[in-house]
């Protein structure tokens, strides 16, 4: 039942975010995982949920384990996987890391929110090829069936309304003292 209802909010939020296409869509489900940089595992049950068509991606992340803090979310594409030096993908494989330019790899900023106590969050975001208005570096988008997707959580450390702005936008923005931390991701390949 609860698989059921989480597809048809994917199904529903790919349908708004991302415009008909006339080849097939599909959908992945991966479970979020700890990131490296990040001792603590997500309680069970944490999963993304990747819509894909021709015109962009879509994702649905509902996860736990996580603390009161502000977090972004976070889209790396690798458009050409295969030339990746390792499956799946990995840091290596950015341009900034010496990452093969034939990859065609790009960070881009997908949502923000900020998580309370229970340590449970839900975060959508949709993405069309080619938009790169919100890529840290990369062309953004090129082959949603043929990409790798990974969606990365990077917590900001507790909200400061000073800086909230930045800590809902940002890669970088309003990070405590020993700066922001990427908690967990999922990888959804092609």
């Amino acid at each position: 039942m609860m698989k059921t209802r989480i597809l048809s909010a994917v199904l529903a939020l790919g349908a708004l975010l991302l415009p008909a296409a006339a080849a097939a869509a599909s959908v992945s489900e991966s479970p979020m995982e700890i990131h490296p940089a990040d001792p603590r595992p997500p309680a069970g049950g944490a999963a993304s949920w990747l819509y894909r068509n021709a015109d962009g991606i879509a994702v649905l992340i509902q996860t736990n384990g996580l603390d009161e803090a502000s977090y972004t979310v976070w889209w790396l594409v690798f458009n050409n996987p295969g030339f990746c030096a390792s499956a799946p993908c990995s840091a290596a494989d950015l341009p900034g890391n010496g990452g093969d330019p034939r990859v065609q790899a790009s960070v881009l900023f997908a949502t923000g929110n900020f998580v309370t106590r229970n340590g449970k969050a839900r975060f959508g975001a949709g993405l069309a090829v080619g938009d790169t208005s919100k890529a840290l570096f990369g062309p953004g988008l090129l082959s949603p069936m043929g990409a790798e997707v990974q969606v990365q959580v990077r917590s900001h450390g507790p909200i400061d309304p000073e800086t909230a702005h930045l800590q809902f936008s940002t890669a970088s923005g309003g990070c405590p003292p020993g700066g922001c931390k990427d908690q967990q991701r999922s990888i959804h390949l092609p």
